[in-house]
């Protein structure tokens, strides 16, 4: 059996697009283990996760006896096990174990199983139309959900009512969940499959073509607004500004530093509409909220609980991976205290400190970066090119955009969808330097 292009790599394949099927689907995983009373069913995704992540070590070690992508895999290595030790050192083993399944289990598994299956660019289009045809009955579903004022599936705590009823009311506005637990969730998506449809309206030559992702954007914008999930609206706006910088600007140089600031700015500018809708006492729609007080009542906590001033060590270094955590990711473990905090950037620095933050970042955005500096003018012009901006438009806005209101790695399908695109465009990056392939 070979790794690449053989029978294996063609199975491995199939089980992470089925995985991926799986996540689109996980409310209706948790309904069903409600009406069967079988709740041991909501641990689907780490099982199959761990399986094949058994299964592609196994092919490693006894198989193959080959490993891709080793600096990266250093590196990574590195920044996890020196944050680890710290975190262990500062607050225990439960703790940090804790955080590290958190933000680690996503990444590690396609690193692992990457070492069996080497996807190539092609499959990114296979990824990206694999993702657009549940999308139409889910979105619809969403639709009606939204209209009715009604939902199939809803989430308390860990366990879910079969009756149909309203999952939450925002503002007195439904929230839509699709085929999800949670609005995000679905909004999440809904933004990730709008991002792929704008990327084939640049690429389609043809009228017909041209109508049909046109449909599936104003789908997905549609699916982004009755979710009510403001981070999903947000990263939909993010990302379409992006659109029309990438298309818009043909000299690299300006694009580049104009997608820099844009990206730097919009944090800043969120936090400042928020802490002036607030200090003002002006109602704004979507700001205006219980969760928006909490929000800023978690990102001062983060600094009072875990002030970065206190030593020259806590500011370089932080307090260690698992210092605190999510509001949607959390443990009711009596071993396990529970700090949460809904933004990327205060969450980096609480827990990795400034060279920390510095270094996460980097491995988090490096291949996309890259990509970006090598984009050509007539980028639109070149399907491969076009298959990758997709990567890029979807991690800058998940990091910079979403990162003000909640982590990338928090929930699902996020997380998978997003380490899937970062590791298929690095291998395919680094594959090409090392053969002395052409650029893209």
């Amino acid at each position: 059996m070979r790794a690449r292009g053989g029978v294996l790599s063609i199975k491995f394949e199939t089980l992470v697009l089925f995985l991926m099927s799986l996540f689109l689907f996980d409310g209706v995983v948790r309904f069903v283990a409600s009406i069967l009373d079988l709740y041991v069913l909501n641990a689907w995704k780490d099982v199959l996760v761990f399986l094949m992540m058994g299964v592609a070590v196994f092919y490693v070690l006894v198989v193959s006896q080959r490993i891709y992508v080793r600096a990266y895999l250093a590196w990574f290595a590195l920044f996890a096990a020196f944050w680890i030790f710290w975190g262990i050192a500062h607050h225990g083993l439960i703790q940090t174990l804790w955080g590290a399944k958190i933000v680690l289990l996503p990444p590690i598994f396609f690193l692992v199983i990457f070492q069996v299956w080497k996807p190539k660019i092609e499959t990114l289009e296979r990824f990206y139309k694999f993702l657009m045809i549940p999308f139409i009955p889910i979105v619809i579903l969403g639709i009606l959900q939204y209209v009715t004022q009604f939902e199939i599936l809803k989430a308390i705590g860990g366990g879910l009512s079969y009756a149909y009823v309203k999952i939450a009311i925002l503002m007195g506005v439904p929230r839509a969940i699709g085929t999800f637990r949670m609005p995000f969730a679905f909004g999440d998506f809904c933004f990730m499959v709008t991002m792929m449809g704008m990327g084939f309206l640049f690429r389609s030559v043809t009228p017909t073509r041209r109508w049909r992702y046109l449909a599936i954007v104003i789908l997905g914008v549609i699916g982004v607004y009755v979710s009510t999930s403001r981070a999903s609206m947000l990263m939909t706006l993010f990302g379409m500004f992006l659109w029309l910088i990438l298309r818009g600007i043909p000299w690299r140089s300006i694009r580049i530093v104009v997608v820099f600031l844009v990206s730097i700015l919009t944090p800043l500018m969120v936090l400042a509409l928020v802490v002036f809708v607030l200090g003002r006492n002006v109602e704004l729609p979507f700001i205006w909220t219980y969760s928006t007080f909490e929000r800023l009542y978690f990102w001062g906590r983060a600094l009072v609980d875990f002030p970065l001033l206190a030593s020259p060590f806590r500011f370089f270094f932080g307090y260690g991976l698992g210092a605190i955590g999510t509001a949607q990711l959390y443990s009711n473990s009596p071993f396990v205290r529970y700090n949460p905090v809904d933004n990327v950037f205060l969450w980096a620095l609480v827990q990795f400190g400034v060279v920390g933050s510095l270094l996460f970042f980097a491995l988090w955005l490096y291949p996309f970066v890259r990509l970006l500096a090598r984009l050509p003018q007539d980028w639109y012009l070149k399907r491969t090119w076009v298959l990758q901006v997709i990567g890029i438009v979807i991690a800058l806005t998940i990091v910079f955009a979403e990162g003000m209101y909640r982590l990338f790695f928090e929930g699902f399908p996020l997380p998978y969808l997003y380490w899937f695109l970062h590791l298929t465009l690095l291998y395919n990056m680094r594959t090409r330097e090392t053969s002395g392939e052409p650029k893209p």
